[in-house]
């Protein structure tokens, strides 16, 4: 569990002798002014491709997928950040190769005065391929995109012939992903 603790007499309504190995870190506010929500980004790398994944507004100081706000303008806002490159791809990227990772999905914020975030670098990002919904039913498209940049890069590290297929999918920008006929093998 995380605590947010603002005051040291909060400090003792946790039970830091159930931890094995207790952490503090700073608590960064990064609620939107406009309407008090916060925002969770995430930025998902495989090898030098990169996607903007996905967004979960709250309005709770911690976001997650379970506590995040769905309706339909929060659809629609994270269907305009998915269908653009990542604004922070070439210093996420950065960061991914100062890690040494080949893998990775950065979750991230700006803070009050627009700087950015890093929260956690997710070394195992799920890649989960959803369930059809109603709603968020471009989930998937989100996973396949995904998929196709893992293959990509599975492909070009095992010194195999990158797939026609592949290759063809990984042309489709970020904004036509969503309107395209998937680009099978024959």
């Amino acid at each position: 569990p995380i605590y947010l603790i603002r005051t040291k007499s909060e400090l003792s309504d946790v039970p830091i002798h159930k931890f094995a190995h207790p952490i503090a870190v700073e608590f960064v506010d990064v609620r939107d002014s406009h309407d008090g929500l916060s925002r969770r980004y995430r930025y998902f790398a495989a090898g030098d491709q990169g996607m903007a994944m996905n967004v979960h507004c709250s309005d709770h100081w911690e976001v997650r997928g379970r506590n995040a706000v769905r309706n339909a303008q929060m659809e629609q806002e994270e269907l305009e950040f998915i269908r653009q490159p990542d604004p922070n791809h070439e210093r996420l990227q950065a960061a991914r190769r100062a890690l040494g990772l080949d893998f990775v999905a950065f979750d991230y914020s700006y803070d009050q005065d627009g700087e950015l975030i890093v929260w956690e670098a997710n070394v195992m990002p799920g890649l989960g391929y959803p369930e059809k919904s109603e709603h968020r039913s471009y989930l998937r498209a989100i996973a396949e995109r995904a998929l196709i940049l893992t293959l990509n890069l599975y492909y070009r590290r095992s010194g195999l012939e990158v797939p026609e297929c592949v290759s063809q999918n990984l042309e489709i920008s970020a904004d036509a992903w969503f309107d395209r006929e998937v680009v099978t093998a024959a």
